[in-house]
């Protein structure tokens, strides 16, 4: 559902804040419009997305795709592989300096 919500948003223009186009785009990968309506409209559906946007706030988190690093919490920039490298080698090092495994 991700991947059809993105596609929908950034090549499509769909508007998927619009709880009609969630629904087209989970009937068009298979999921049954009536079930996932009243899934939607769940308060805990709800409760999870809140869960989720606090979790992503806590780690500064503003765009996707977002690398976190599990040992350290450190949030790396996004770029080209070479770099990635060097940000997970260094967080592969603090995560030993603080005593976590490298």
């Amino acid at each position: 559902m991700f991947d059809r919500l993105q596609r929908a948003h950034i090549t499509e223009a769909r508007n998927v804040a619009d709880r009609d186009v969630i629904n087209d785009l989970a009937a068009s990968i298979g999921h049954d419009r009536t079930e996932f309506r009243t899934l939607l409209r769940d308060p805990e559906t709800a409760r999870r997305v809140e869960a989720d946007r606090q979790h992503a706030q806590r780690f500064q988190i503003r765009s996707v795709p977002t690398l976190i690093e599990p040992m350290t919490g450190t949030r790396l920039v996004n770029g080209p592989i070479e770099d990635l490298r060097v940000q997970l080698d260094f967080a592969a090092w603090l995560a030993g300096q603080r005593g976590g495994a490298a």
